[in-house]
This record gives structure tokens, C-alpha cells and sequence, in this order.
């Protein structure tokens, strides 16, 4: 699968102990967290349709969702 650089970066970010969450409230903001989302780390802002084109890929799948929260792991090696 050939992923463009936003999407690449994501990954990447993912492989080395960023977490992707996103917010389920009426903003629905997704962002990367060092560490853990909740956990206080760095945090880099995501687009939504990055995120979009991750899981139609399959590179990534919801892991847990808990209002306010939904967290998304990787699938891909």
C-alpha cells in the first residue's frame, strides 16, 4: 500500500509510541500524543481525512472508544 507523507508520518509517529485519538465530541479533533493519549505528552494535530484514508486502507482500526475518547491502533507491521 503506497501511503502519502501525512499518512506516512502518522505511522510512523504510531511505531514509535504515539498514540492517534480522536475526540467525539461536535469538533471531532484527532491528534497524536506522545506517549498516550491523556498522558500529557506532545501532541501534533492530525486531519480528519488523514485519518480517513488510514483506516479505508486498513493501516489502521479503532481500538477503544469511551466518550469523550476514541483511540485507533496500528494494523500494518
Amino acid at each position: 500500500m503506497k501511503l502519502s507523507k501525512a499518512q506516512q508520518a502518522v505511522v510512523d509517529a504510531m511505531r514509535n509510541g504515539w498514540q492517534l485519538g480522536e475526540g467525539m465530541d461536535f469538533r471531532g479533533r484527532t491528534w497524536l500524543q506522545q506517549g498516550g493519549c491523556g498522558r500529557g505528552g506532545t501532541t501534533k494535530e492530525v486531519r480528519a481525512n488523514t485519518v480517513s484514508a488510514l483506516l479505508r486502507a486498513g493501516a489502521i482500526k479503532k481500538d477503544e472508544e469511551s466518550f469523550p475518547l476514541r483511540t485507533y491502533k496500528l494494523c500494518v507491521p
